[in-house]
Formats: structure tokens, sequence, C-alpha cells
């Protein structure tokens, strides 16, 4: 049975509607992906130029890119992950938060740090249970 949050996401429509050939080949990225993205690190949010060779090497990088234009290029990440991917992010260590503009930004060294942002993990520990952290974000 579907979640009825799941069926929420703008991406239930095109989920559900997917040939056999469609989820095979995203389990496929999926896993590719597994392998760059950890719950202890994900590639995606640390300095492009330091792990662009990283990223050029990886099979879902070589996969992606032997597929047509749209394929590569067109994952918008304001509409693409649901909330809950955003989220998780926020445990990486480089993830910081300003409260008073809203935004979110990666900082991979202190010394890059800009005022008034956060550790998002740091803000986390301030609640008894970091679940509430997660919902205020949600929010």
């Amino acid at each position: 049975m579907i979640a009825e949050e799941e069926k929420k996401h703008f991406s239930y429509d095109v989920k559900s509607k997917a040939t056999d050939a469609e989820r095979t080949a995203n389990e496929k990225l999926q896993q590719l992906k597994s392998k760059m993205v950890t719950p202890t690190y994900n590639v995606t949010i640390q300095d492009f130029y330091k792990v662009k060779s990283e990223i050029e090497a990886s099979q879902l990088h070589q996969a992606l890119a032997a597929m047509p234009k749209g394929g590569l290029h067109h994952v918008h990440t304001t509409a693409a992950p649901h909330s809950d991917v955003y989220i998780e992010l926020t445990y990486d260590p480089a993830c910081y938060y300003n409260e008073r503009s809203g935004l979110f930004k990666v900082f991979t060294s202190p010394l890059m740090k800009e005022d008034g942002f956060m550790p998002c993990n740091e803000v986390r520990a301030w609640y008894e249970n970091p679940l509430e952290y997660d919902e205020i974000l949600r929010q």
C-alpha cells in the first residue's frame, strides 16, 4: 500500500506509470548513486573542483553521460527531490543554516563560513529529540 504522503509528491504519477524497463533503469541508477552518496559522505555537496575527477570517473556519471542531454543536464534540485532528501543533507557536517535569511549553505572548511550561518548538526543538538529540528526544517 502506498502512503498518502507519497501520493502527494509531484513525481507519484510519473513513477506509477513507469514501464518495467524504466523501473529497472532507475534501480540501477539508484545503486550507482548509493556508491557516491552515503549517510556519512555526499559527493554532491563537496567542493566541485576537488571531487570533479571522482565524479567523472564514477559509473553513475558514465551512465548519465551516455544518455541523451535530458538525462544529464536537466535535473533541477529545487523541483526534483522530496523535502526529506534535503533534510538528510543537513546531517552532513558541511551543511549550515542561517535562520535570518532562511538559507542553507555548504562550507567545506570552517574558514569559508559566513557570518550568521550555524552548522545544522550543532543546532540540531540543541533539541532533546533531533527529529524536532528536522520537523522545523520541513515546515
